[in-house]
């Protein structure tokens, strides 16, 4: 299902934040949305104080990124803050009534807001509320906040993001509340020059040995399991790191199955890494090891076919 000819459609709105990585070298095409705005100052002034906050204190805290549920909710309080601010700039005293020696009252008279009376009555301010709910207008975490004239959210957007060969996630358009799905194609990456992808996928394969490549114990960032190359720790990890910064390529770590270096079978063919390189399984490999005089022929043999680290 990972390759050219399938198409899907996640029903996400932070597709920024999913790890897609291991889609990007089969030619599949997927699609989702992104609601909140990373780059959006606002936003990063958020997320500056959001991540020295202390987790225990606010859940989901302490972290570089925020949910979109958290952030929806950040945005609903300050839409309250702003309408019952307005309320109270429009009349000084119109809660004065409402709120007395702690108790809350209703209509003047009864205390609390009942709602097993028949008829039911409803609280004495929730019709101006509404009133000053719709009047909102402000820039949030999820966008532009405001609301219709029967209380629904209108002129938001949501960011329009694809996941294809050797690419993405990167934003190809928008979806808006008011106008529909927008494409932009000056968005979309372009192929180099020789017609090829700038960045090439590579699968590099190790052996699970300390200190050169180990399984990562500790779960990763919000308390999530770890997924793809986050799995793994160790000098032959932190190599392949470091190529995908300086070299075009994007990379999954794969262990090698049997974990072996490679021998030679009486039939001609080889186990571990170099038979894994031989079948095509892998196109290289990073490892911290002693080569016998055949791997080393075998090597050379298969870097003449694909580079080799």
């Amino acid at each position: 299902m990972n390759r050219a000819g399938y198409n899907y459609i996640l029903a996400t709105m932070d597709m920024e934040t999913l790890n897609l990585s291991r889609f990007r070298h089969g030619g599949v095409n997927i699609t989702g949305f992104q609601l909140i705005n990373r780059t959006n100052p606002g936003v990063k002034e958020f997320l500056d104080t959001w991540s020295v906050l202390e987790p225990v204190v606010w859940p989901g805290a302490g972290s570089d990124k925020v949910e979109v549920e958290a952030a929806l909710s950040v945005d609903a309080l300050e839409a309250f803050r702003l309408a019952l601010e307005a309320m109270v700039g429009r009349r000084h005293d119109v809660f004065h009534s409402t709120f007395r020696r702690g108790v809350v009252y209703n209509l003047n008279k009864t205390v609390g807001i009942p709602c097993n009376t028949r008829p039911v009555l409803p609280w004495m301010h929730g019709t101006e509320i509404f009133y000053s709910l719709k009047r909102v207008d402000f820039e949030g975490l999820t966008g532009r906040v405001s609301f219709d004239s029967r209380g629904y959210r209108n002129n938001y957007k949501l960011d329009l993001f694809t996941v294809t060969m050797d690419m993405g996630p990167f934003k190809s358009g928008e979806w808006h509340s008011e106008l529909g799905l927008r494409r932009d194609e000056k968005l979309v990456p372009r192929p180099s020059a020789n017609g090829t992808q700038s960045k090439r996928f590579r699968i590099v394969t190790s052996i699970l040995t300390k200190p050169f490549l180990m399984m990562r114990q500790a779960p990763g960032s919000m308390g999530l399991p770890l997924a793809g190359n986050d799995r793994f720790e160790g000098y032959c990890k932190d190599l392949a790191d470091e190529l995908k910064e300086r070299l075009p390529m994007e990379y999954i770590l794969v262990p090698v199955k049997d974990g072996m270096f490679g021998t030679e079978l009486p039939n001609g063919s080889w186990t571990g890494i170099i038979g894994e390189l031989r079948r095509g399984n892998d196109n290289n490999d990073i490892n911290i090891k002693r080569d016998s005089h055949e791997r080393q022929q075998e090597r050379q043999e298969n870097t003449r076919r694909d580079y080799l680290v």
